[in-house]
């Protein structure tokens, strides 16, 4: 209707190009940074990659599809493996490697997955006393938990 008037009143036809919009980390509302649930660009590789891995299930499809530049091939076997028994975590860890090395550089994206791996690890080592050992930016990083239950003998 547009390029029409736009004849008529003698204007050259002008082309509209349409994007959807990308949920917020959310998963409602488009992504914002007055809403506090984007990705910012210029974020640390860490809480870029973090952010990521925070999406739902669901929500990494879609993040997938407006954001990867992977093949539609690539992305249906995806599909087709988590259907299968698949851990939808390992298909977000490619998602958000992705992302990082094209804003940071691909070392990043490593270093951003083997600090949230080790985060992680101690993360499920607190509760009980244990030790986890894990390599991030090629240095041994040992974590020590200890309840406060083994503390006082309770």
């Amino acid at each position: 209707m547009g390029r029409e008037l736009q004849k008529h009143y003698g204007q050259p036809a002008q082309c509209v190009l349409t994007m959807p919009l990308l949920e917020g980390l959310d998963g409602i509302n488009k992504m914002s940074k007055s809403l506090g649930n984007y990705i910012g660009i210029n974020e640390d590789p860490q809480q870029i990659f973090g952010k990521l891995m925070s999406i739902s299930d669901g929500l990494m499809w879609r993040y997938i599809e407006l954001l990867s530049f992977e093949s539609l091939a690539s992305i249906a076997k995806w599909r087709e493996e988590v259907a299968h028994g698949r851990n939808p975590r390992d298909i977000k860890v490619l998602l958000a490697q992705e992302i990082v090395a094209r804003f940071h550089t691909k070392q990043a994206a490593v270093d951003a997955a083997d600090g949230i791996r080790c985060a992680l690890q101690a993360r499920r080592a607190a509760g009980r006393y244990a030790r986890s050992d894990c390599r991030l930016h090629g240095q041994l990083h040992r974590h020590r938990s200890i309840t406060q239950a083994s503390r006082t003998g309770g």
